[in-house]
């Protein structure tokens, strides 16, 4: 259409009735890549080598369906090996291929693990910082038995102030590199305890009073340098084996903002696969993450722990945002692709576009009602704030026009559970394109176009968008309109996905 006939388009009243399109998508079943969800790649174990050591270096557990962050736990002594000397490098060149993706990762910097013998480094206690050794005794059955068995570790005093100034330095620089670095989905608190698991039960048995103070103390010291990044905390800070329905330092640590974690999935056989559930339920209802993982996949397969159905059972149980992988990737998925597949359909939040209802044709610049039902599918809510744009798409794919609706947070759209659904509508009234209008004149406005010989004339009313058919097409992401949250439908262009046509008059 030329500009000319735009121009008569505009000014010739519209005296037609305006039609209406109702469209029901259909979801596809796939895995879905989103922020704040799905499955964790463990990049470092307590063994560096386990579960990602010997992968090339550009490795992103592609291969797994449904993963989005890789895992790196990594001790104390690797990150600063001499006192104000970092090596970041350790972390910073495996993420590298993830953000490459805009995949993410995740951290958890221990103080005590049981193949170092100086986890927290020996410069530490050198310093005058006090612990004790122990000597460490394998299983009759475990396969490291001959290479670690009576092997003397040490572990600190975590309420020393030495080593609490030390550690506070620490944690002063690895917040200044990644709390609020868009690459990093979650933080451990991981700072005392064998493993970074918060318990003592390897070492000693600390009384319940001093093992509660250790925990405010450490989770204060955390809190006070990672403000923006989530955190995360071991259930076993809280008592490994206690089962009751809530305890007070679960509720101290939501309070404070930090989410719950359980290392423990599986670890012990049935009917005692798991021993917290409602922790995992109550951080989810707080809004916060909720990161389930199971034990080795290797060990708990060997021993018959590993029990089909289980870990899926675990999502849901937990209303469970993510889910490590802990152990080989290929193996896991080879044994579990069944049960992969239906985590994948229910782990954190899933939107699903059930009915979009709008007009087919509009007028420029006036307002347009589009009204869409949805349905969150998953077992949790969005961690973040999220909000539906509506965008008019040319032939190519290209954005001609885009408009927020920022009344309706996604954050709100709630779960199914117990196979009960709940319906989220958005109800929005949006523009696309505007007029431009101009003082009446008696002479025609010209407008020199890039070829110098061609000169188009308008009347008072100039178009900002051409009148045409565009495909109407939708996504969920930030206010300024930048797609950011897959959905299960097929047709799309990256994180838009088309609805309908359109047609500007």
């Amino acid at each position: 259409m030329s500009f000319r006939n735009i121009v008569s388009a505009l000014t010739v009243a519209c005296t037609t009735a305006l039609g209406a399109a109702t469209v029901r998508p259909v979801a596809t079943g796939e895995a879905l890549k989103n922020p704040g969800m799905g499955f964790v790649h463990y990049r470092f174990d307590n063994r560096m080598w386990a579960y990602g050591g010997n992968a090339p270096a550009d490795y992103t557990c592609d291969e797994f369906p449904g993963t989005t962050v890789t895992y790196m736990r990594v001790p104390w002594c690797v990150l600063e090996p001499e006192e104000g000397k970092f090596r970041w490098d350790v972390i910073d060149s495996y993420a590298a291929a993830w953000i490459k993706k805009g995949l993410k990762i995740a951290l958890r910097v221990t103080a005590f693990e049981d193949r170092y013998v100086y986890a927290t480094p020996e410069w530490v206690r050198n310093a005058g910082a006090k612990g004790e050794f122990f000597t460490r005794k394998c299983g009759a059955n475990s396969p490291f038995r001959k290479c670690y068995d009576g092997t003397k570790l040490w572990e600190p005093d975590y309420l020393d102030p030495v080593f609490l100034a030390k550690l506070e330095n620490f944690l002063k620089a690895y917040a200044a590199r990644y709390d609020g670095n868009a690459h990093v989905a979650f933080i451990d608190v991981g700072s005392w305890g064998v493993w970074g698991e918060c318990h003592m039960g390897v070492t000693r048995d600390l009384p319940k009073e001093v093992a509660e103070r250790v925990a405010k103390v450490h989770m204060n010291l955390h809190r006070r340098y990672f403000r923006r990044t989530p955190l995360v905390i071991s259930d076993d800070f809280a008592g490994g084996m206690l089962e009751v329905p809530d305890c007070p330092l679960q509720q101290l640590a939501r309070s404070m903002g930090i989410g719950y974690r359980d290392d423990s999935i599986m670890c012990a056989k049935p009917p005692k696969s798991w021993y917290h559930p409602n922790w995992g339920v109550l951080a989810e209802a707080a809004g916060l993450p909720v990161v389930i993982e199971t034990g080795h996949f290797g060990m708990l397969n060997m021993d018959g722990r590993w029990v089909k159905g289980l870990m899926a059972k675990s999502v849901e149980d937990f209303h469970a945002h993510y889910l490590s992988i802990h152990g080989w990737p290929s193996q896991i998925l080879a044994n579990c692709r069944d049960e992969i597949d239906a985590i994948n359909r229910r782990i954190g939040y899933r939107i699903e576009l059930r009915e979009v209802e709008y007009p087919d044709e509009i007028k420029l610049g006036e307002p347009v009602r589009i009204r869409a039902d949805w349905v969150n599918v998953g077992v949790a809510h969005m961690l973040d704030s999220r909000f539906v744009t509506w965008a008019l798409l040319d032939e190519r794919g290209a954005v001609a026009w885009s408009a927020t609706d920022d009344a309706a947070d996604f954050r709100d759209a709630h779960p199914k559970w117990n196979g009960v659904e709940k319906p989220f509508r958005t109800d929005s009234t949006v523009h696309f394109g505007f007029v431009h209008k101009l003082p009446r004149i008696n002479d025609p406005v010209l407008w020199v176009t890039e070829d110098l010989d061609k000169v188009h004339q308008f009347g008072e009313n100039v178009p900002t968008l051409p009148c045409r058919t565009y495909r109407l097409a939708v996504s969920i992401g930030a206010r300024d309109g930048t797609p950011e949250i897959a959905l299960p439908l097929a047709d799309h262009v990256g994180l838009r996905y088309r609805i309908g046509a359109l047609t500007v008059r």
